[in-house]
C-alpha cells in the first residue's frame, strides 16, 4: 500500500554500504509498547500517548561510509484507519525514560546497542514506519493493548 516493507515484531531489517554491496547494519524492533514515564523532569504526553520501541542494533564496518540514526524525524505514526500523524513523534518524550534505557542518538560501525526510542503519539495503536534518506522504508503493525 505505502510502498514500505513490512515487519514482524523481532523480525531483522537492514541496510547496506552506500554503494550496496555490503551489510552495514541489521536492526529489529523487539517490542512496542505504551510506556508510562519515570523519570522526574518528563513531561506529560503533547500528543496523547507515549510508546516505547525496544530496539536491538548491530553496525558493520562498511557503515564507515555512513552513520545509523534512530531519532522520531526518522520515524512516521500512521492511525489504523491509515491517517499519516503529522506532528514530530518526539513531542515531549525527550527525558522520559533514563538515558541507560534509550538508544544512542548515533551509531558507529562495529557496534551492538539495544535501547528504547519512546514517541509522543496520538494512538497506541496503528502503525510505525522507518526510513531515511530515500532508502528502504519499514513498517511494523503496533496492536491494540
Amino acid at each position: 500500500m505505502r510502498g514500505n516493507l513490512i515487519k514482524e515484531i523481532g523480525q531483522a531489517a537492514g541496510f547496506t554500504s552506500v554503494d550496496g554491496t555490503t551489510k552495514a547494519a541489521e536492526f529489529a524492533l523487539t517490542a512496542i509498547d505504551p510506556v508510562e514515564c519515570t523519570e522526574p523532569y518528563a513531561r506529560p504526553a503533547k500528543n496523547g500517548h507515549y510508546l516505547a520501541a525496544t530496539v536491538t542494533l548491530e553496525t558493520f564496518p562498511a557503515l564507515a561510509d555512513d552513520m545509523i540514526m534512530m531519532q522520531s524525524p526518522n520515524w512516521k505514526f500512521i492511525a489504523a484507519n491509515g491517517t499519516t500523524f503529522n506532528a514530530d513523534l518526539g513531542g515531549n518524550s525527550y527525558g522520559c525514560l533514563p538515558e541507560a534505557e534509550m538508544i544512542p542518538a548515533r551509531v558507529g560501525p562495529g557496534e551492538k546497542v539495544t535501547g528504547k526510542l519512546v514517541f509522543d503519539v496520538p494512538a497506541t495503536a496503528g502503525i510505525l514506519a522507518y526510513g531515511t534518506g530515500g532508502r528502504t522504508q519499514w513498517e511494523w503493525v503496533i496492536p491494540a493493548k
